[in-house]
């Protein structure tokens, strides 16, 4: 089973190179660039991880990563947060994310958070 990452980017460069790195690596991806039907999407496409740029603290992305962290069907998902905001590491704990990564990124450290965020939630939800 290939796993499936919701890739929410707005800048369409950014997006179309992590869609190829992904896709490499044998990943689904939908690519998001509207937040505004987010959870019929998730319901779609049945995400394992979600890669949420974040461009401002209290941005429309920083409010939905809340929202899905805060919501039954979706709090389960992994979120890796990526901004090129230095201070993102300190947004991990009220944005309720699973990690962050920096832009710009390097991408064997992009491949090992995704892998690693990807590995905890699918020995967290063996069960389910």
């Amino acid at each position: 089973m290939n796993k499936r990452i919701l890739v929410i980017e707005n800048d369409p460069g950014i997006q179309e190179i992590l869609t190829i790195i992904f896709e490499q690596e044998g990943f689904q991806v939908m690519d998001v660039k509207h937040t505004e039907n987010i959870f019929s999407q998730i319901s779609s496409f049945n995400p394992h991880l979600i890669l949420l740029d974040i461009i401002h603290p209290g941005d429309e992305e920083d409010r939905i990563c809340k929202l899905l962290k805060s919501t039954l069907k979706t709090k389960h998902i992994p979120i890796v947060l990526m901004s090129t905001m230095q201070t993102l590491i300190n947004q991990l704990e009220w944005s309720g994310a699973n990690d962050a990564i920096l832009k710009p990124f390097v991408v064997d450290v992009l491949l090992q958070t995704i892998k690693k965020q990807l590995t905890m939630f699918l020995v967290d939800n063996a069960t389910i």
